[in-house]
């Protein structure tokens, strides 16, 4: 058994033994007994080297080493090893940041079209952009941010690349994320967010507006401006082609023209090509 006197701090017992199984036989069984109720419990022959600082050849061979008539246990109460995540788990967003990003959100849908950057995206849309860019850049994954906004984190990619792009819009610095501490696999994936559904009122919402919209700019301009809205609305939280062609009943080259004139994607439109 481990004497009292030693440390009372697993590693540096484990320590104490490797330096006493140079001269002492007895000790070089109980640190290759220690040894082994570590890999037992789960730590590698690489870890326990790293700790130890020998090679992890020599950690298997002192635990290879052992007489079959070795007492267990070796006395050493033997830590667990944290299990690393094999899903990187979602963050939950900082609400200043969080409110920031919904402001700038409900700003991008609201905003008057004429006002656009060169791109073709209104300047609200591209602050929008730089406000999920700036949060990017300080820590926050985009799933995490797609999860907080009920968007998808593809959108969330989608977006950031394109203020990456043009760097159109303008955005505050965000605080730099807290130092995530979970331990993950390398291999660990990102957790499956559900995809984007417009909800059937909006779906006969954008239907009930088409019947108006597109036909005279003077006389239903206000269905029209509604209509756009609203599909630049669920655009922008993310809703991919499918949804919204099933949504609108267009395809998508209709629907990305559409896009275009709301100044939600970037592009020129005719109406503006005019000017």
């Amino acid at each position: 058994m481990i004497n009292p006197h030693m440390a009372t701090d697993p590693w540096a017992q484990l320590s104490e033994l490797r330096i006493k199984a140079h001269d002492d036989s007895a000790s070089r069984i109980l640190f290759g007994a220690a040894l082994r109720d570590f890999h037992e419990a789960g730590w590698t022959y690489r870890q326990l080297g790293k700790a130890n600082g020998v090679s992890h050849e020599y950690i298997r061979l002192a635990i290879l080493d052992l007489p079959d008539d070795v007492p267990v246990p070796s006395g050493i109460a033997v830590p667990p090893r944290p299990k690393r995540l094999d899903v990187i788990p979602l963050r939950e967003l900082d609400p200043d940041i969080r409110k920031t990003l919904k402001n700038c959100l409900a700003a991008a849908v609201e905003a008057d079209p004429a006002e656009r950057t060169p791109s073709g995206i209104s300047t609200a849309v591209a602050d929008y952009f730089a406000a999920l860019h700036s949060a990017s850049h300080a820590g926050w994954d985009a799933y995490s941010l797609a999860h907080a906004l009920g968007s998808h984190p593809k959108a969330v990619f989608k977006f950031v690349a394109q203020q990456d792009r043009y760097g159109e819009g303008h955005a505050p610095a965000f605080p730099v994320a807290p130092h995530r501490d979970e331990q993950t696999l390398w291999r660990a994936s990102r957790p499956t967010l559900p995809l984007v559904q417009v909800p059937d009122e909006d779906v006969a919402e954008l239907q009930r507006l088409e019947e108006h919209a597109w036909t005279d700019d003077t006389v239903h301009a206000a269905e029209t401006t509604r209509y756009l809205a609203l599909l630049g609305a669920w655009y922008l939280l993310g809703a991919n082609r499918n949804e919204l062609e099933q949504a609108t009943g267009h395809n998508w080259e209709t629907i990305r023209k559409r896009l275009v004139r709301g100044g939600y994607m970037s592009g020129q439109h005719r109406a503006l090509k005019r000017r």
